[in-house]
């Protein structure tokens, strides 16, 4: 499996997976242009979305537009946020980013925490992780897992957003500590092992 990431707003990652022909998107904060060289004229079979927060979903209209065959999978309060998009809309002024309402949602699916999902060769579980958002959600995909904010290399992502975020937060780490895979991609910054995850979960548990 070959991983590809763009940056998007702060510095976000957007992630393009290839295997044997079949590419799928996590994340949606990278620019449409940049998405469309980089993926050189193939089409994605599938968009993931790690959670809700703007500088990861602030493109999706236009990804959704622009690939409107292409499912796209994420949690139920993520769905919700990306229909109202009151929120975003507002957190994306401050950062001078126009976040757009898709114009169309009969492509978007709403995930069940543990669900499966087979494109083949990729085979992907979706696990429902809240702490950081309430839509948090990270992802098993061919024995890597794709954290979006909830874990960083080194570090975990700020629980103040929520309510009861730090003790969400706590239930999530525990869950992702019985977890195996070879390899963590965040949604900020670069990838790390499997040996620093368990270092870093371990170090955050309380």
């Amino acid at each position: 499996m070959q991983v590809k990431t763009i940056k998007g707003i702060y510095q976000s990652n957007t992630f393009i997976l290839e295997n044997g022909g079949t590419c799928i998107i996590v994340e949606a904060g990278a620019p449409i242009e940049a998405l469309k060289k980089t993926l050189a004229g193939k089409n994605p079979s599938a968009i993931f979305l790690t959670h809700e927060h703007f500088d990861h979903v602030a493109r999706i209209a236009a990804y959704s537009s622009t690939f409107p065959d292409c499912p796209v999978y994420c949690h139920p309060a993520t769905l919700a946020e990306l229909a109202d998009g009151e929120i975003n809309r507002f957190l994306g002024g401050f950062a001078g980013v126009e976040v757009e309402t898709p114009v169309s949602f009969k492509s978007f699916h709403a995930l069940a925490d543990n669900q499966t999902i087979d494109i083949k060769p990729f085979q992907i579980k979706a696990i429902f992780a809240p702490g950081h958002s309430d839509g948090s959600v990270v992802y098993i995909i061919n024995n890597n897992i794709f954290t979006g904010d909830v874990l960083f290399e080194g570090n975990i992502g700020r629980t103040d957003l929520v309510p009861n975020g730090g003790e969400q937060m706590q239930k999530t780490l525990r869950k992702l500590q019985t977890l195996e895979f070879e390899k963590a991609y965040h949604g900020h910054g670069e990838p790390s092992s499997f040996a620093e995850q368990q270092m870093n979960i371990a170090n955050h548990i309380t």
